[in-house]
């Protein structure tokens, strides 16, 4: 696989949001970034109170969500892929990223799994957040048609960073 293809995208990401949630196990606060790079959306892990390494590298939301099967229990394992060779709790902290935004759910039916949640919500909550349309792939739907129960609440609009500005992505960095 072509880790570059999927994971390090080319050119400048602009920042829409900066954001925080707890991670998985809850004993850090972790600090992300929803960035835009043409019409994909990106998400980083850019900050953890923890002592825990990670990579601070811009992923697609895409290139995550083509590895989640919509009918099965994953594990943050299938992101691994788009680390190789990076901190072993990137992919960890992403999935505490993910749940916060929506985009997963814990797993009703297999203990310490997820299950993917709505991500065309969040496409268009962050097209909100942008002046034009984004390039969203179609994928078959998984919901039920149920609202999410109360313990997992449906994303809510987020505030938008202080000012969009660009970084860098081709040069991702490992926090030491």
């Amino acid at each position: 696989m072509n880790r570059a293809a999927t994971a390090v995208p080319q050119g400048e990401v602009r920042v829409l949001a900066v954001e925080s949630c707890p991670s998985v196990s809850g004993k850090s606060k972790l600090t992300y970034h929803i960035g835009i790079l043409g019409s994909e959306i990106q998400l980083k892990v850019h900050a953890n109170s923890g002592g825990g390494f990670f990579s601070e590298e811009w992923v697609s939301l895409s290139a995550m969500v083509d590895r989640m099967r919509p009918a099965a229990p994953f594990t943050s394992r299938v992101l691994n892929p788009l680390f190789t060779g990076k901190s072993a709790n990137t992919p960890g902290f992403l999935m505490a990223v993910l749940k916060n935004e929506g985009l997963i759910r814990p797993s009703a039916s297999k203990r310490r799994c997820w299950e993917l949640g709505n991500v065309e919500a969040f496409r268009r909550q962050v097209e909100g957040m942008t002046d034009a349309p984004l390039n969203a792939k179609k994928k078959p739907s998984t919901g039920t048609g149920k609202k999410p129960a109360a313990s997992s609440p449906a994303p809510t609009a987020k505030k938008p960073a202080k000012a969009a500005k660009s970084v860098p992505a081709s040069k991702p960095r490992a926090r030491k």
